[in-house]
């Protein structure tokens, strides 16, 4: 029989690293969002001023407000997160996160507070993603045997 989970190396000292990229169904849903917005401006009955006006904002939004990259973050050892480029360490990957499919809420906390991040499955692998829903299956299973309350 097929084994559906991918593998975790045997040795505990051996990290997993995840870059995720730039997500292109997140990129597209803004690109058709602010062209909804300016088609309806566009056949709104404002002054061609008004109109022109909005639309520049519109733009400038699309443009100039992207959605925040998230970093780069690895599985130091199992169980433990780390996120070097802000200098954190000693993660720990929370019940609060989520697994919804196409995309996975990660809620990881260390003693300097929370860092909250959603991945879409075209920022990462699909390996890397399996691995990582897995995690997140583990986390917030682990925390109902414990009889932990989730929101």
């Amino acid at each position: 029989m097929k084994q559906l989970t991918p593998e975790w190396p045997d040795s505990s000292n051996e990290s997993e690293v995840f870059s995720p990229c730039p997500s292109m169904l997140l990129r597209s849903w803004w690109c058709f969002l602010h062209g909804l917005a300016v088609l309806a401006v566009a056949v709104s009955a404002l002054d061609l001023g008004w109109k022109c006006l909005i639309v520049a904002g519109v733009l400038a939004h699309a443009r100039w407000r992207q959605v925040p990259r998230v970093p780069e973050f690895e599985m130091i050892r199992p169980g433990r997160w780390s996120v070097p480029s802000l200098d954190r360490h000693e993660f720990v990957l929370t019940s609060q996160s989520h697994n919804g499919g196409w995309w996975l809420r990660l809620v990881m906390e260390d003693r300097q507070g929370t860092l909250e991040w959603v991945l879409y499955h075209d920022q990462l692998p699909p390996h890397s993603w399996r691995f990582l829903a897995g995690k997140v299956r583990t986390a917030v299973c682990g925390a109902s045997e414990n009889r932990v309350r989730m929101r």
